[in-house]
């Protein structure tokens, strides 16, 4: 299954019998519920194989968020839809797959860290392309070069974001993961170290 806080925990599932068939696939939405993708200016996504952002629809999605006392009395704000902020694709048989998300943060002893911001230091410090990633609130740092100093790089990192040398994992990969749109598959780096 597939879900998020704000749609009660659930927002879809794959059946088991297609678990061989659709590896990798979050399923289709719950029932009474509705999957869909939209592009960048919110237009529905009509196509197979596209990627866009999931947006989940159903009774389930939370009423909206309160700042302050005088929200709570808004009412119903998300209008029973969700963006997740995932990206993903849907197949021929309308089964979803996630491949990203559309914005990269890590929260790390409460610090909101952009991941693609890390990645650019780490270029600009060091003149290597690496990948970082989120996993269970660690931020691993993927590299392929075999002379690189993990612990420089680890202490580098704790330093210039105020975390724990506990909050960086730093592995080396033999190649990057590439989708077949020649993006780099960070899903598949968070699926096989998480």
């Amino acid at each position: 299954m597939y879900g998020q806080t704000e749609a009660t925990a659930r927002i879809s599932y794959l059946p088991p019998d297609k678990l061989d068939e659709k590896p990798g696939s979050i399923g289709m939405a719950v029932p009474g519920g509705k999957l869909y993708l939209v592009n960048e200016r919110g237009e529905q996504i009509k196509e197979t194989d596209t990627e866009g952002q999931i947006v989940y629809q159903g009774a389930n999605v939370m009423m909206g968020y309160a700042e302050n006392s005088q929200d709570l009395s808004l009412g119903d704000t998300q209008g029973k839809e969700l963006l997740t902020g995932d990206i993903g694709y849907f197949d021929e048989d309308g089964y979803y797959y996630i491949t990203g998300r559309l914005s990269r943060f890590a929260k790390i002893c409460g610090k909101r860290i952009h991941l693609d911001d890390v990645e650019k230091y780490i270029l600009e410090e060091s003149g290597r392309s690496m990948l970082c990633v989120d996993i269970e609130g660690r931020i691993y740092v993927f590299y392929r070069e075999n002379n690189t100093d993990e612990e420089a790089l680890k202490e580098m990192l704790c330093q210039v974001y105020g975390i724990g040398k506990r909050n960086v994992k730093v592995v080396q990969i033999p190649e990057f993961p590439y989708r077949s749109s020649g993006k780099i598959d960070y899903q598949s780096l968070v699926g096989g170290y998480a």
